[in-house]
């Protein structure tokens, strides 16, 4: 439960088609069939591997779904608008409360 999505992020930001245990955060990354493929046996890994290695047009298709998603939510131009709206919400002067 404690996966971190490092590498599936590294990997899609890439092209590169993934699969992986459905825990954590890789569900909110991974749609599984759309952009990666979910496997939470040992058999499910080695039928999704082989999926993927057997089908050129289903590894280009999650591939590019994946860059896609990466624009989407893992770029400079995404992120550094949102870190700055939180750095001046922490550096803004606090609220003074009365009880």
């Amino acid at each position: 439960m404690g996966k971190c999505g490092l590498k599936i992020i590294q990997y899609q930001g890439v092209g590169v088609p993934v699969v992986c245990t459905p825990v954590g955060i890789n569900r909110d990354l991974v749609e599984d069939g759309a952009n990666g493929l979910w496997a939470d046996t040992p058999g499910a890994w080695e039928e999704k591997l082989a999926l993927l290695i057997g089908d050129r047009v289903l590894r280009e298709k999650m591939g590019r779904e994946g860059v896609d998603g990466c624009g989407r939510g893992y770029t400079l131009q995404v992120c550094a608008p949102r870190l700055c709206r939180i750095l001046e919400q922490v550096a803004s002067p606090p609220l003074i409360c009365h009880s």
